[in-house]
């Protein structure tokens, strides 16, 4: 199944791909409202090829971007397991891809839940936010898996 990606999007992907496999471990996609940075983000696990024994964790700002996004990353993986980390949902430790948004990952004991090292990429939706103290935070949290690749969209 998958998603269907416009031309520019396959073209953004492949360049995260590209730097990726370069050695760069952070990069920033930067597109206009309404060009979806959502569907662009849901097909990055599988074009990094991020394998089975880790997983995705992509950070949202608001929580009524959540079942969205779910939606983006099930049509784009079909075959991994997608849940969601916020309010009262609890996402499962090993979940393939966890949706969170900031607000329960900024908490001490909340995140650490989810091991760095179980991670290969993290993607920050409304990334220009990633400099406020509760994004270091979680970013610095991660960020001790040395492997992690971090993606901002925005």
């Amino acid at each position: 199944m998958g998603i269907l990606l416009r031309n520019y999007q396959r073209e953004c992907v492949s360049n995260v791909v590209k730097f990726a496999s370069q050695g760069v471990l952070e990069q920033l996609i930067v597109q206009p409202t309404g060009c979806g940075k959502t569907a662009t983000a849901a097909a990055i696990p599988a074009a990094l090829h991020i394998p089975r024994d880790r997983s995705t964790l992509f950070i949202v700002q608001r929580t009524e971007q959540s079942e969205q996004t779910k939606r983006a990353f099930l049509q784009a993986n079909p075959d991994l397991r997608v849940q969601i980390e916020m309010g009262d949902r609890k996402a499962d430790a090993d979940a393939d891809i966890v949706i969170a948004s900031i607000q329960p990952l900024s908490v001490p004991g909340r995140r650490e839940k989810f091991d760095p090292a179980r991670f290969g990429v993290l993607i920050i939706d409304e990334a220009h936010h990633a400099t406020s103290p509760s994004y270091r935070r979680v970013i610095d949290y991660y960020r001790t898996n040395p492997a992690l690749k971090i993606l901002g969209v925005t």
